[in-house]
């Protein structure tokens, strides 16, 4: 059963590009775990994830076009979620998809804590049939296990200081986890990337400009350049015209998925093996992957964090009911009940 909003029509989504961020070192991303000696004791540990969130980069993209004066900040407060979408600009069909790492024009997606190509990982699917293996039992890890990238990591140790007098927080000792794309693909041409579909504001921004931003955790930055390829929009329109007439399809999540529903309310689905729901109107069963809590990230110019959500992890893999969607236009709106035009939900359909 799908969403009203999704039934098959003849509607073209246009792409206009994406967004690149470019490295220039090792850089943060950080998952559930804080600096947060309450929950973790004297040493705390702040491990980072492959790829940032989707409002990370929604929040990196939201301050260049506030500090160029291209986009002002609403007036009005209402979500952390309608503020970004807001100052972007993301409206009809408008919306962001990913991230996703880019390395020498190939597509990567995040799968636990690596990556893997994506040409790889449709060669894996067609040589085996998913359904079967996972129905029997076999540990999914073990299936992508030979074609999963990991990514090299740099670890810092240091003490916590006071905020005011900067003197040493007596035994709080800290932990930080870095990536290092640099090193993982030595000489070769990285970046994490982001596609845009529609006319936003991101369009007022010179294509031929380059912009140093903070990314991230511990004040690491990128260069950001403007694009004219959307390189996963490339790949997953491919795919589409393989399974447009299909009844299901698989999705594997490129994003994290955020579910307005309570986590404890949860319980009794994600406790049940292949537990099926739906989400944003869509009716799935999960066959890889976990339902978890997760934070959508720090809002800087509030000072606060921005709410948990229960989560359906990156490199999920879902069966989907599309026998009545239009599959692109599902693409687009994303599998999220929350932050979907900002890259939450962004997934890769496969035939079954």
């Amino acid at each position: 059963m799908g969403h009203y909003g999704y039934i098959k029509g003849t509607r073209i989504m246009k792409s206009v590009g994406s967004i690149l961020f470019e490295p220039s070192g090792t850089l943060m991303f950080r998952g559930p775990m804080e600096f947060s000696p309450t929950v973790r004791g004297p040493q705390t540990i702040a491990r980072t994830l492959p790829l940032p969130l989707p409002s990370t980069i929604a929040g990196c993209l939201t301050t260049l076009l506030l500090d160029k004066g291209i986009s002002s900040l609403p007036k009005v407060y209402t979500s952390w979620e309608d503020a970004l979408v807001q100052v972007l600009e993301l409206n009809d069909e408008a919306c962001l998809r990913g991230p996703y790492l880019l390395v020498d024009d190939e597509v990567y997606v995040p799968f636990e804590e690596g990556l893997i190509k994506l040409r790889d990982l449709l060669e894996k699917f067609k040589e085996i049939n998913v359904k079967e293996v996972i129905y029997k039992g076999r540990l999914f890890r073990d299936v992508l296990e030979p074609i999963m990238i990991r990514l090299k990591k740099v670890e810092h140790v240091g003490i916590g200081l006071e905020k005011v007098s900067k003197a040493v927080k007596r035994g709080l000792l800290y932990s930080a986890e870095f990536i290092d794309y640099l090193s993982t693909f030595k000489g070769r041409k990285v970046s994490i990337a982001i596609d845009i579909h529609g006319m936003t504001a991101l369009s007022k921004l010179p294509s031929t400009e380059q912009y140093v931003m903070r990314l991230g955790g511990e004040e690491k930055t990128v260069r950001i350049k403007i694009n004219e390829r959307s390189y996963l929009w490339e790949d997953v329109s491919r795919i589409m015209r393989e399974i447009e007439s299909k009844r299901e399809c698989l999705m594997y999540m490129v994003s994290p998925t955020l579910i307005k529903t309570p986590l404890a309310d949860l319980t009794p689905v994600v406790t049940t093996r292949r537990p099926k729901f739906s989400i944003n109107g869509i009716d799935v069963e999960l066959l890889v992957g976990r339902i978890d809590a997760l934070g959508a990230g720090f809002d800087v110019r509030r000072g606060v964090r921005k709410p948990m959500y229960a989560s359906l992890t990156y490199g999920s893999l879902l069966i989907a009911k599309i026998e009545q969607v239009d599959l692109i236009k599902l693409y687009q709106c994303g599998l999220s009940d929350v932050g979907s035009k900002l890259g939450y939900g962004t997934f890769i359909p496969l035939p079954t």
